[in-house]
């Protein structure tokens, strides 16, 4: 691959990784400027993999230093979404994607309407309803978890609004919580890749410096300029993504 490829994909890499700090979705610019680059299908998974892992621990940390990062929902949820990831990057091996892409475009319109409705900023509660801990937090991480695994793009907008409208948490911890979840699923997804041979470091790893710097920016954005800014960029995110699944699979 020449140098001015790698150098574009690396540029690429800091933009995806801003976005994806702030709403998710980084993976929507990602995955395609690699698919240009001429990578087969699952290298390309198993490359951006890499790439997003080490950018997003990147802004996990600057939001946890900052206290915005609700443990509890953390707690119950990790082990449920690092199995996910796991089981859906063993999918995507052996199964077509063009399934759960129709679904996804099936649920994007409901997440849109969503948030249009004007809400007032959700004061979080010390502590979670036995439903949350039992039933809702385990869904939307095993499920979320799975999708990142099997395709990636807009799970951490997913999950923004899977907090947000399931839990009632305000959108700058949804969005802190997300990216916890998206580094768990992400690292069990990578390591079906990486067993199974499908990541370039030599691509991955400027990729993955950018994406950090990216990420450190975007998340830094997103605690100062609070919930505005993540619900313009999680709505542009959403349309952008439900633009891509409709030209991918239908």
């Amino acid at each position: 691959m020449s140098y001015p490829v790698i150098l574009m994909l690396t540029a690429t890499a800091f933009v995806a990784g801003l976005v994806d700090s702030v709403a998710g979705g980084g993976g929507l610019i990602q995955i395609p400027a690699l698919m240009l680059a001429g990578l087969p299908p699952q290298t390309v998974l198993g490359t951006s993999k890499c790439t997003m892992t080490l950018g997003t621990s990147v802004a996990v940390v600057t939001f946890w230093r900052k206290g915005e990062i609700y443990f509890p929902i953390v707690a119950i949820g990790i082990a449920f979404t690092l199995i996910g990831g796991i089981l859906g990057g063993k999918l995507v091996m052996m199964l077509p994607q063009a399934i759960v892409g129709k679904i996804m475009i099936g649920l994007l319109p409901v997440g849109l309407l969503a948030l249009l409705i004007k809400r007032p900023r959700i004061v979080a509660e010390p502590t979670l309803k036995p439903i949350d801990k039992w039933v809702k937090i385990p869904v939307i991480s095993s499920l979320l978890g799975l999708y990142d695994g099997f395709f990636g793009p807009g799970t951490g907008s997913f999950l923004v609004m899977g907090f947000y409208m399931f839990l009632h948490r305000d959108l700058l911890e949804s969005t802190a919580n997300a990216k916890v979840f998206n580094l768990v699923s992400n690292i069990g997804a990578l390591g079906v890749f990486l067993m199974n041979g499908r990541v370039l470091f030599h691509l991955a790893l400027p990729m993955a410096a950018a994406s950090m710097s990216g990420n450190y920016l975007g998340s830094r954005l997103a605690i100062k300029k609070g919930q505005g800014l993540i619900r313009g960029c999680l709505f542009g995110v959403l349309i952008l993504l439900m633009v891509t699944l409709v030209v991918r699979f239908i």
